[in-house]
Parts: structure tokens; C-alpha cells; sequence
């Protein structure tokens, strides 16, 4: 590890030594990496000295409720007097989860290894080169001598395992590799995680899927290939609890094509879209979303934009710096 890297360890460490209540989420609608890192993070430094860690989002996927202390996830801001906001693999600040809330950036603490965006607070690890905040972390924890037990390995090698498309991206490097052995030698089970996060899915998620892939469609103009959920179909339930993430993750990996595009109907007339790439590809999407408003890395991102399929569709065909991306 890096010196530049081990002082900021060590900053780190002493900041959170001088705490109290410490207030740990990451962005809304959180995927695998933001719950596993918050959750980890949230046992690590729970009983240390007197910290009391609040890990908190307004909203959960149910389907990560295997991770350890997901039944202890603050869903009500808390009313305590907060010391530190540390901030996970959020991109772009406004995708925080936090209510509107404000805080000072002496009060702020972000961990992330999405590309330098709108990240905020005099305390940054920002860190594009790591597969995934949680690896960031397990590199902290090694640092700062933090016990990682069994529950904290699991939701450390859930964040790695989902955020490096099952070490798939390019970010996965040797650093990756070494950290999940260490893991799975820790007492997190490699295949208990992929059923929890990848394998096992409902009939009412599979019919979904299948209703979504039955509508695939293909750009030729940009290459992008393409799909859809209407509000209608999600039938009330959350989209993140239907594997939306893994559904965009697996057009792009079997369709070959530069990048793709999954819009959700979330709410009627509001549209979250994922948009997902392959490393081969050479195209940044982080760039297609930013330009819609919404953030990412280079291989996954997203936005939301309300309005109609058909327009949304075409302001992403549409979009500044598609065609350059592609070149």
C-alpha cells in the first residue's frame, strides 16, 4: 500500500478517534457496494473508544437483508447531535442520502471510489483506482488494526464481489484478488454471497426480467442497446428489490454492444435509468450520465429525468459526447 494512502489511514484514525456520534450512509437507492461499506464500516467502529456509529438509509433493498446488521439500519434521521457525516460511494453529493440535511465541510468525511465529482467535506478518500468503496476499507481496517470478523468479511466481500461485476471490471486488480482471498479466509462465504446477491431470484423478479428483455432494442446510429419497465409492471413493489441492478448488469455483459441503457418507471412519469458498459468497450459512461444530470464510474452509472419513454430515450441517443465515446 501506497505511503500517501497509509497517512490518510492514520488521518482518518485519529479524526474518528475525537468522535461521538457518528452518522454513516451512502447514496440513495443504495446498491451492494453502498450498503456492504456502510454496514462494515458501522461494525468496525461500533465499541470502538466511545463511538457510537448510526449507520442510516431513509430506504433499503430487501434483497441485501442477508448482509450482517442490516436489521440495524437507522431508517429515521436521528435526532442526536452528529459529529462526523461520513459519506460512502455516493459519486455526487446530491445523491447522499440525508434528507436535505446540511452540514459543514469540517463535519463531512467521504470514502469513494467513484471519479472525482461533487464529493464535499475537508476529509476526502477518493480513490478511482479500487474496485469498490468496501475495498477501500478493508485496506483502512488493515491500517488502523480494526478487527475484521467473519459478519464485517461478508459485507466487505459483498460490496467487492458486486461493485467489481463478480471481479469483472477493470478495476479489479491484484489489490482486489488479495483482499477477497483474505475474506473468504476471514469467514465470509464467496458462494453464500453470490445466491444472495446474483443467483437467487423470485418468479415474480424472473417474470419481470423476462418482460423487460422481451422489450431489448438496438441503436445503430450509437450501438447502445436498450430497455425498459413500466411503472405498471413493478406491480408497487421497489425496483432495487427486484434486482434492477443486476438486470442492467447482465443486458450488458450478454449483449456485446458499447453501452447500455435500463430505464425503470419508478414513479408514473419518473425514470431512473442505469446505464452499464464493458471495460473492452473503452466508453465512460459516467460521462453520459453526468451530462443527464446524474453520476457514476466509467462502467455503471445513472440518472433520473421525469418525462416521457420515447423523449428520455432519445436525450440519451441525443446526449453531447456519446458519439465521441464511441469513436
Amino acid at each position: 500500500m501506497e505511503k500517501a494512502l497509509e497517512k490518510q489511514f492514520q488521518n482518518l484514525t485519529k479524526l474518528l478517534d475525537g468522535a461521538k456520534n457518528v452518522l454513516i450512509t451512502a447514496h440513495k437507492y443504495p446498491d451492494g457496494d453502498a450498503l456492504s461499506s456502510v454496514l462494515a464500516f458501522y461494525l468496525g467502529l461500533k465499541g470502538r473508544n466511545k463511538i457510537n456509529p448510526i449507520p442510516y438509509f431513509s430506504d433499503m433493498p430487501k434483497n441485501y437483508g442477508f448482509l450482517p446488521g442490516f436489521s440495524e439500519i437507522e431508517t429515521d434521521f436521528p435526532k442526536n447531535k452528529i459529529d462526523f457525516l461520513i459519506g460512502l460511494d455516493y459519486g455526487d453529493f446530491k445523491r447522499l442520502d440525508i434528507k436535505n440535511k446540511n452540514f459543514p465541510d469540517k463535519k463531512i468525511i467521504t470514502i469513494d471510489h467513484h471519479l472525482p465529482s461533487d464529493h464535499r467535506g475537508n476529509f476526502q478518500i477518493v480513490r478511482p483506482d479500487f474496485s469498490s468503496t468496501s475495498e477501500i476499507l478493508y485496506y483502512f481496517f488493515k491500517n488502523a488494526k480494526i478487527l475484521i470478523d467473519k459478519e464485517i468479511a461478508t459485507c466487505l466481500l459483498t460490496g467487492i464481489y458486486t461493485d467489481s461485476g463478480g471481479f469483472k471490471h477493470a478495476a479489479t486488480s491484484s489489490l482486489t484478488l488479495g483482499a477477497a482471498a483474505d475474506l473468504i479466509s476471514r469467514g465470509a462465504s464467496l458462494p453464500h454471497i453470490v445466491r444472495g446477491t446474483i443467483t437467487m431470484k423470485s418468479p415474480s423478479v424472473l417474470k419481470l426480467w423476462g418482460r423487460a428483455l422481451s422489450r431489448v432494442e438496438h441503436d445503430s446510429q450509437t450501438g447502445m442497446v436498450y430497455s425498459w419497465i413500466a411503472h405498471k409492471d413493478l406491480k408497487g413493489k421497489i425496483p432495487e428489490n427486484l434486482g434492477v441492478g443486476d438486470l442492467a448488469a447482465d443486458i450488458s455483459m450478454r449483449s456485446g454492444a458499447p453501452f447500455t441503457l435500463l430505464l425503470v418507471e419508478h414513479r408514473p412519469g419518473r425514470f431512473k435509468g442505469s446505464l452499464r458498459s464493458e471495460s473492452y468497450h473503452n466508453v465512460d459512461v459516467a460521462k453520459i450520465a453526468k451530462a443527464l444530470g446524474g453520476g457514476g464510474h466509467k462502467l455503471s452509472a445513472g440518472f433520473e429525468k421525469k418525462g416521457d419513454l420515447k423523449n428520455i430515450i432519445q436525450l440519451v441517443k441525443a446526449t453531447a459526447g456519446i458519439k465521441r465515446e464511441i469513436a
